[in-house]
């Protein structure tokens, strides 16, 4: 797409942007559940062949603490956000 213009030139050098999923949960889940629930989706991701095929699709396997992921989260949205603000664009 040569005619679309970048991110970079609305004012956003160094902007990134990528595809990642994650495992969530409802509000309020008591922290040992929450705890329990990453501890074994962490080794499920670092079996040997789930590891495997993931990074054959390409992927980067990141297996941070809820905590982390939590932080990610809030990052990405204010980075969005703030890139939908001062470009004008609109979600539809």
């Amino acid at each position: 797409m040569p005619d679309l213009p970048t991110v970079a030139s609305y004012g956003f050098a160094g902007f990134e942007a990528k595809e990642w999923y994650g495992f969530v949960t409802q509000g309020g889940t008591p922290r040992a559940i929450v705890t329990r629930l990453n501890q074994e989706l962490v080794r499920i991701i670092n079996l040997p062949d789930i590891r495997s095929r993931l990074l054959d699709l390409g992927a980067d396997i990141v297996a941070d603490s809820p905590d982390q992921f939590g932080a990610f989260m809030k990052a990405e949205l204010v980075k969005w956000s703030k890139l939908l603000r001062e470009t004008g664009i609109r979600l539809e």
